[in-house]
């Protein structure tokens, strides 16, 4: 059978053709232009539709040659009743368009005629459908809205209805056909073409430019991100001798000296633009330098304290200090911030590093900073470090040092870590700036104490091993150069080690000869991130040395590669952290390296709609007042159109806001949105009731959404992020800190994603997961420094009642560290046997320094929820009780499993309050139980203890005597418990596994 077309089919397009037939099978389908058609249902589907059976089927072609004016149908033989709809449609994924397909059929007399519900995979999809009635031939009519009808009833009736939808969601069309009958429709759906990512908007990143000297060679190289590469270049108002190539490198020889106000311009390949004014000051040649003054050290002395009891550390000197000299404090502490250093004689401290350095070192994670006093008054005897509160454990060194700058000493600092055992230990290496500097280094080990020897010749060596590890080692200068000290621990471990150099004091002038160029460096900081399968580009900076530079990189995500002048591109494959190591060479051979992480996110965010609106656009905001209704009418309007809404940097402050259906909000670098004051008892800041809703930040340090918390002194609703009666929702890269109530409140909710975001300082919880909850997801986020009301916890997935199901929960690659209560808590005492099973999954999740359990589970008694509750390759770090807890867990419920568990150092704040309890982890309870404890299984449980504070690795005890049933402990490496062997207790039975 052959259709002839109404016109010649285009290039590129789809071809779709949908056949109801009687009673052969349709073998293929083929057009006069040679397009392969590919056969949608391998069998076609039969309709017993009395007195008008039949069979239906469908075919495509991807992507036509266009030209074609004839379709032929080929069934097995002649004599075949059939009706046919063709339909040809642009814009269609060319390699794989169909999504999906469904049928409805009556076999009796029906009105109106319905299709199957399809839910559509994409947001841009085709869908076609059409309706037959082999028997009579009824007209069609008052298709659903939104759909375009085309019948034929010439013999038999055949109804086209097809639409295209920019939405994802559930469709179905109908259509009434004059006299009710029996029919069978058929829907099938149809994928747009993928939108090419908008790149992100371009953006210089370099942002200052270093200084010149008049006649001296001058070199800096600029970077760019965003847009898309390749950049061109260009500068006006640069100093006389230099100029800017089209790669971006400002060279030359200066002639002026003076401060030049330049305007640098960047162009990418779409002809995108950006431009920035950047001062660049070239000085007067130099001066003969300054011969410093002797630099003596007067005194040096050390600190150990394995926790501190209160916030506060005072630290006695060998003897008074001296006038006129700096005093020099190094510290190594967690899990609480340095906040200040004083002494008994009233100097100032400068604090060295804005933000103390987190070294993540296995087994020994730590912070650290260090303060100075630049010109003593004398006679002190005493100093003190101050702490945000107690319970801190800290190593300090101190040097007493004269013949420093009495105004500005500090010439810079560096660090090295190692994550893994490592000896010797090295510092990083640093270049002074002048001939004459004091070397200042400590190296630090919170998990053993080792002793230290071997130190790098030239430096003196102190040590500290009471407790932990402490290795002081300084020395002076007299020439400029690259300097870097090692030292050999007794044991190879992990450690980190800081480095500070000091400038001495000037006095007589001597000539010199003209200076040498800058040292070589990598002055790009930071790396932008990127996300899975779409295009990444950056360009690194350095300064000084001889350009031209020639780049090189190893450890980066997989897809991405360094060009030799200095661009990172390709197309990420897997979403993670990389430290990428960045390595630069100029002309003369000199090279500087750098170590840099690279976020690469998911590419799970939905796609950004085409069009893109400033939240300026609807009003003034940001200016001190009340925004709430600037946002909200952003908000309602983008919706509404199915376009983006961008808060622009800045600082906002808003009062509650809802976000409608098919929301998308970008959130830029440098944006605070605040809460007004006077939020009620259960106000939320940002509520998410709705479906199909984005909220994408910056990153969680950039996009910051705060509350009041100081202001909310009773009460536990104000949550700054509610998730309730929702679907599609994705939030990503945002904190959400302060309130009054729950970081993120999730309920009521379907197909819920929080990746990448904070959620710190609340008050409740930093997460409630409380039911009716189906497909979370929380991935890469931190919830910490909950406190302020019970339970306290970081996260808390706790239903409220039988019928609050949790279904299919993942909780991968979080921090739930610092909080008042339980890092992770998963609480089901009030469901029970009526209850749908539980699926929780907790992976890779690190819960540290909380003032509770790491992990804690309970359930109901006598009746529980089946199912299962995994926690795997999971870490628990010094938790104020046991690492974890299966607390009136009864055993006739779902399973408990924690699979992989490392447990450092629990029980910080002495026997569980509760059951005077010293175990790494238990299962227990006390009286009033009426079913067996159990079902709770600890499968290759990792256990150090360095505390003293740990009697046994596991204590299982039911202390209403019904006893214990269906638990495991298999042990894999442990050490550290003072009362072992045996290594744990069953109903005061000694065992060393339970397998």
């Amino acid at each position: 059978m052959t259709v002839a077309l109404p016109k010649a089919t285009g290039a590129g397009h789809t071809v779709i053709v949908g056949v109801s037939f009687w009673p052969l099978d349709l073998t293929s389908v083929t057009d006069n232009s040679g397009d392969a058609f590919t056969r949608g249902i391998p069998t076609s589907i039969y309709h017993n539709v009395s007195q008008g059976v039949m069979y239906t089927n469908f075919y495509y072609a991807k992507s036509t040659a266009g030209g074609a004016t004839t379709i032929t149908l080929n069934f097995s033989r002649g004599g075949t009743y059939v009706v046919a709809a063709v339909s040809e449609v642009a814009g269609l994924d060319p390699t794989a368009p169909l999504d999906r397909s469904a049928y409805n059929e009556s076999l009796s007399p029906a009105s109106p005629w319905s299709s199957a519900a399809l839910t559509t995979a994409t947001a841009n999809e085709y869908l076609f459908a059409w309706a037959a009635d082999e028997w009579t031939n009824p007209s069609c009519s008052n298709a659903t809205s939104g759909w375009t009808e085309t019948q034929n009833t010439s013999g038999a009736t055949l109804c086209l209805l097809d639409r295209a939808v920019s939405t994802a969601g559930s469709y179905q069309v109908s259509v009434t056909p004059s006299t009710a009958f029996n029919y069978a429709m058929e829907m099938v759906e149809f994928k747009g073409a993928a939108l090419a990512p908008a790149p992100a908007p371009l953006a210089i990143s370099t942002t200052t430019l270093p200084a010149g000297t008049l006649g001296t060679a001058y070199s800096a190289t600029l970077a760019a991100a965003g847009g898309v590469p390749p950049y061109a270049w260009s500068a006006s108002g640069l100093p006389s001798g230099l100029s800017m190539s089209s790669a971006g490198t400002i060279s030359g020889t200066p002639t002026t000296s003076g401060t030049f106000a330049a305007s640098i311009n960047v162009l990418d390949s779409t002809n995108a633009k950006v431009s920035q004014n950047d001062s660049v000051s070239i000085l007067s040649a130099p001066a003969p330098p300054i011969v410093a003054s002797s630099i003596t050290v007067i005194q040096r002395t050390t600190l150990n304290q394995q926790p501190s009891s209160s916030g506060t550390v005072t630290l006695t000197l060998p003897k008074a200090t001296g006038a006129g000299h700096a005093l020099i404090v190094g510290v190594s502490f967690w899990p609480l911030d340095l906040t200040g250093v004083s002494d008994s004689s009233g100097d100032a401290f400068t604090r060295g590093i804005t933000t103390s350095l987190y070294h993540n070192v296995s087994q020994g994670v730590m912070y650290t900073n260090f303060y100075y006093a630049k010109s003593t008054a004398g006679g002190a005897t005493t100093i003190t470090l101050n702490f945000s509160r107690g319970s801190t454990y800290v190593v300090a060194a101190v040097s007493e040092v004269a013949g420093l700058d009495p105004t500005a000493p500090l010439d810079q600092s560096g660090y090295n870590e190692s994550l893994t055992s490592a000896s010797p230990w090295s510092s990083a290496a640093l270049a002074t700036a002048t001939a004459n500097e004091y070397l200042f280094a400590w190296a630090a080990d919170e998990w053993t104490n080792p002793s230290c020897s071997n130190a790098t010749s030239g430096w003196t060596e102190m040590q500290n091993t009471s407790g932990a590890t402490l290795c002081v080692l300084d020395r002076a200068v007299t020439t400029t150069g690259s300097y870097q000290v090692s030292v050999t621990p007794s044991a190879a471990f992990n450690y980190a080690m800081e480095i500070v150099a000091f400038k001495g004091a000037s006095s007589v002038p001597t000539p010199v000869p003209p200076p040498a160029p800058a040292p070589l460096l990598i002055s790009t900081t930071t790396l932008p991130a990127g996300t899975a399968g779409k295009a990444y580009s950056a360009t690194l900076a350095a300064t000084g040395g001889a350009s031209p530079y020639t780049w090189s990189a190893s450890s980066l995500p997989v897809g991405l590669s360094m060009s030799s002048a200095g661009t990172i591109s390709g197309m990420p494959t897997t979403a993670g952290t990389e430290m990428a190591l960045l390595a630069v060479r100029d002309s003369t051979g000199a090279t500087a390296s750098s170590s840099l992480s690279l976020i690469i996110g998911s590419s799970l965010l939905p796609s950004r709609p085409s069009t893109t609106f400033s939240l300026l656009h609807f009003g003034n905001a940001g200016f001190g007042g009340d925004d709430t209704n600037v946002f909200q009418t952003a908000l309602n309007y983008t919706a509404a159109n199915g376009e983006a809404l961008e808060i622009p940097a800045g600082s906002y402050n808003i009062s509650p806001i809802s976000f409608p259906n098919n929301s998308y909000l970008i959130v830029d670098g440098n944006v605070t949105v605040t809460a007004n004051s006077g939020y009620g008892t259960s106000a939320r800041m940002l509520n998410v009731n709705a479906q199909n809703v984005t909220i994408i930040g910056a990153g969680a340090t950039a996009s910051v959404f705060h509350m009041r918390k100081a202001e909310y002194t009773s009460g536990e609703w104000r949550h700054c992020l509610d998730i309730e009666n929702a679907s599609n929702v994705t939030v990503s890269g945002i904190s959400c800190n302060d309130s009054g109530g729950d970081g993120a409140y999730v309920r009521a909710s379907t197909n819920v994603t929080i990746e990448d975001s904070i959620f710190n300082n609340n008050r409740r919880q930093g997460s409630s997961i409380t039911g009716q909850v189906n497909h979370v997801y929380y991935l890469r986020d931190h919830f910490t420094n909950t406190n302020g009301t019970a339970p306290q916890s970081g996260i808390d997935i706790e239903p409220n009642a039988p019928g609050d199901f949790l279904l299919d929960v993942n909780i991968d690659d979080c921090y739930t560290d610092g909080n008042a209560g339980d890092g992770l808590m998963v609480s089901t005492w009030l469901m029970n046997s009526t209850s749908q099973p539980i699926s929780v999954t907790v992976l890779r999740n690190h819960s540290t320094g909380n003032q509770r359990y790491g992990y804690f589970a309970n359930n109901n008694d006598p009746s529980n929820a089946p199912g299962t509750i995994l926690i795997q390759d999971s870490f628990s770090d010094q938790s104020g009780s046991a690492g974890a807890a299966g607390r009136f867990f009864a055993a006739n419920g779902a399973s408990l499993t924690f699979q992989n568990l490392t447990v450092t150092n629990p029980h910080v704040n002495g026997p569980d309050p509760s059951y005077g309890d010293s175990a790494a982890v238990n299962v227990i309870r006390g009286g009033g139980g009426t079913v067996p404890l159990g079902n709770v299984h600890f499968l290759n449980i990792n256990i150090a203890v360095t505390n003293g504070k740990v009697n046994r690795y596991f204590n299982f005890q039911d202390g209403s005597g019904v006893g214990i049933t269906n638990v495991q402990f298999v042990p894999g490496t442990l050490s550290g418990a003072t009362q072992v062997p045996p290594n744990g207790l069953m109903q005061g039975q000694g065992y060393n596994s339970i397998p």
